[in-house]
């Protein structure tokens, strides 16, 4: 039987773009007189680092240099001195973003539904009551998320293949009140590859099974269980999918402040009953995938290993 919620629901997001330092750039001169610059970062998800050089002499590099980076650590780049016996004169600075800034995004992607095949659950449309970041109000354009709720515990999947990025897990429900809306939820933020990020929230604390830098698939990798949401003791997880962008078409090379980024939100194509489509609100959903929806961005040995029921990583 189709059982039906009528609540009206909200949602504050949080993107944390001003954390602590996470990353540094260092050089080393060579004795070819060339110049190395390395970075080194603590998290999981992509950066965007842009390297400005305020004087260079000697070498016909550019004054400005813009690299997205996901491993740990790596090499920048490598500049060259025009006369090899002398040395390259130079003086730069580094500003950094947590996040791949005006990502190529995969716009023909289809999603699975985030929870076991065969489980159906209430999709419900959440309303922005803002976006808070690092205490400034960031620009969300284009806002899309929605509820997934049940009456029972739900074990919750990736809608996508992607890198754990963010765990929030330390809360615990109030089961004495109702609530229109609170943001005391555990959370998960996925990376995908083409940039795009989707948050799950509303894990209870003791389901959650990942680990920050571990990669996830669609349909095999548990993430952790659903928390009951309030005193209605109904289940409920929510999930948006987005990606940083610069306003009115402002290039890369002349960021240099937060202001300028908004927060671009994606209605995501979900594949149901053999079709493609957006979710519809207040209906009920049945998760379900075919092989080619699941094995996007899967690599052939990913593939390989899956049908032969082997451990894919």
């Amino acid at each position: 039987m189709k059982q039906k919620y009528n609540y009206s629901l909200f949602l504050i997001l949080v993107l944390f773009l001003g954390r602590a330092q996470s990353l540094k750039v260092e050089h080393r001169i060579n004795k070819d007189n060339s110049v190395e610059f390395f970075y080194e970062k603590t998290e999981y998800n992509t950066h965007t680092i842009i390297l400005n050089f305020g004087y260079l002499n000697n070498t016909s590099a550019s004054d400005k240099v813009i690299k997205r980076v996901s491993n740990k650590t790596g090499k920048l780049l490598k500049i060259r001195p025009i006369d090899s016996q002398q040395q390259i004169g130079f003086n730069y600075s580094v500003r950094y973003y947590n996040f791949a800034v005006n990502p190529k995004i995969d716009n023909d992607f289809i999603y699975i539904l985030p929870f076991e095949k065969g489980q159906k659950m209430q999709v419900e449309p959440l309303v922005n009551l803002g976006v808070i970041s690092s205490n400034r109000q960031f620009m969300a354009k284009n806002f899309k998320a929605v509820s997934f709720t049940s009456s029972n515990a739900v074990d919750i999947y990736p809608a996508r293949k992607g890198v754990v990025i963010e765990i929030t897990n330390s809360y615990t429900p109030d089961l004495s009140k109702n609530f229109v809306y609170h943001n005391k939820m555990n959370y998960i933020t996925i990376e995908h590859n083409d940039g795009s990020l989707a948050r799950y929230s509303g894990f209870d604390k003791n389901s959650m099974k990942v680990s920050l830098g571990q990669s996830v698939y669609p349909t095999i990798t548990n993430m952790g269980t659903t928390a009951i949401y309030d005193k209605s003791m109904l289940h409920r997880i929510n999930f948006y999918v987005c990606y940083v962008n610069t306003k009115d078409g402002i290039k890369l090379m002349d960021l240099n402040n937060y202001k300028l980024l908004e927060m671009v939100f994606i209605d995501p194509v979900f594949f149901h009953k053999n079709n493609n489509a957006a979710l519809d609100f207040n209906a009920l959903y049945e998760s379900d995938f075919n092989e080619a929806t699941l094995f996007q961005n899967f690599n052939k040995r990913q593939i390989r290993n899956y049908k032969k029921g082997k451990l894919i990583n």
